[in-house]
């Protein structure tokens, strides 16, 4: 017995049982949703890194004085905790617990318009842009954040 198959076409390899070994080629549709996964956490990367800095700007011009480290750090931590809340209700939808995913995703979109308002003071502030301006660019900004955490809950 030969450790190959030789055929017209093409060279495999042979497996103890005489059968050909294939290799599997992933789809299109594979593909093109690993790269779209890859995208999508590479925009929740840059979307909890703008809105930290502009959450620790507006919390720090907002603060009392000697509390700006303080502010900052809750700045930070917003976004962050707003992308906890989403992996964690996604988890516990996808484990059943509907109540629970429900009473996440409020604390999490309540976090999320409080996120949404200090980047709007922040950006208005940064770019002497109108509030309204400032609150839409903070809405793209967030949204995108949202949009790009429910690719990879979602997957």
């Amino acid at each position: 017995m030969t450790a190959t198959k030789t055929t017209a076409r093409k060279l495999a390899p042979v497996d103890a049982c005489n059968k050909v070994q294939r290799t599997k080629t992933p789809s299109t549709k594979a593909i093109m949703r690993a790269n779209n996964h890859r995208w999508a956490h590479a925009g929740v990367a840059l979307c909890v890194g703008l809105s930290a800095i502009l959450n620790a700007c507006a919390n720090y011009h907002h603060a009392s004085k000697g509390a700006g480290a303080w502010a900052i750090m809750l700045g930070i931590a917003i976004p962050a905790l707003v992308f906890i809340l989403a992996r964690v209700g996604g988890s516990q939808w996808r484990m059943q617990s509907r109540r629970l995913a429900i009473f996440t995703a409020c604390m999490g979109a309540g976090l999320l318009g409080l996120s949404i308002h200090h980047c709007g003071d922040a950006i208005s502030m940064l770019t002497g842009m109108s509030t309204w301006e400032g609150v839409l660019m903070a809405v793209a900004v967030d949204g995108g954040l949202v949009a790009c955490e429910l690719e990879t809950v979602l997957d």
